[in-house]
Parts: C-alpha cells; structure tokens; sequence
C-alpha cells in the first residue's frame, strides 16, 4: 500500500516535464528518494514504465521506506513528421535537433528533476541529502550523465529550482 500523487510539473514544458511520487505507508519522518528514468530510446515510453516490468523494483523500495518519482522527459523525435516540433518542448534555436531535443537537453531534464525534489524535499517529506536514481536504458544514460557532471546548481538563478544541487547522494 502507498500513496501516489501524480503529474507534479518539475519543469515548464507540460506533461513531458512531469513526475509520479510514489510514498511509503506511514513514513512519519523525511524519507529517501529515489527517481526512475525510464528507457525507450530518448523517444518513446513514459513515466507510467515503472508500473510494468519494474513494479517489484518499486515496491521494494516502497516496502523498505524509500519514495521513489518517476520522471518523463523531453523526447529527441517525434513520430508524427520529421520537421514538426512540439512547441511545449522549448527545444527551439541550438536547443534544437532536427525533429526534438538534443540529448543534452534531455539530460538536463534529469538533472531539473533532481532538483525540483530537492527544491520541494520539505513539501514531500523527502530528506534532500539522501536523493538517488535509477534508469532503464535511455534513462540509464540521462542517471550516468547526471551522476558524472559537475555539480549544476547556479546560487543566484532566478529559478529557484535551479539553485539546488543535482548531486545524487545516497547512503
């Protein structure tokens, strides 16, 4: 048993920038957190993924007092034309492959979405210092990046989001 809450906005590009926070029964104090990234080749899948092959991933970190979110992210093509994008998707000049997102740009929607946990920890009742992350496939590579890069966070961004750290730091 857990509570969900679903379709959070961690970012401004609609349901593409979107979360499902997944809850532990009767956590009373502020729990870990881990975010599923989930695959489909940066273009197809969503967040709904961790329901499927991985609901016993999700349930045992349910069962041992960890939250889990399940992120969606930005895609880098579209299936209906080789030249349309989403004008949601803020992929527009450099930001802008020929029909999506570049990779990078997807990236740094799982860095925003560490974040935007961090950012609300208080809110969700998640402990800001034990954040982590897994990824099937595409969101694998989105979980190495976010691990390997230097630290994001900028001090004095006007988005308060963006002043968090994307540091994955479990322990």
């Amino acid at each position: 048993e857990y509570e969900v809450r679903r379709d959070m906005p961690y970012g401004p590009h609609g349901e593409r920038t979107s979360m499902d926070v997944y809850f532990p029964s009767g956590a009373s104090s502020a729990t870990p957190l881990v975010l599923f990234m989930h695959g489909g080749g940066f273009s197809a899948k969503n967040k709904m993924d961790v329901l499927g092959n991985r609901a016993p991933v999700l349930a045992g970190y349910l069962e041992n007092n960890i939250a889990v979110a399940s992120i969606n992210y930005r895609f880098k093509s579209i299936e209906v034309s080789e030249t349309v994008v989403d004008p949601n998707w803020n992929c527009s000049g450099t930001a802008q492959s020929n029909n999506g997102c570049r990779l990078d740009v997807i990236y740094r929607d799982g860095a925003r979405a560490v974040q935007y946990v961090r950012y609300q920890s208080e809110l969700l009742n998640i402990d800001p210092n034990r954040i982590g992350a897994w990824g099937r496939s595409a969101g694998s590579q989105i979980v190495t990046w976010v691990a390997l890069v230097p630290d994001l966070a900028v001090a004095d961004h006007e988005d308060p989001v963006l002043q968090e750290s994307t540091r994955l730091q479990v322990f």
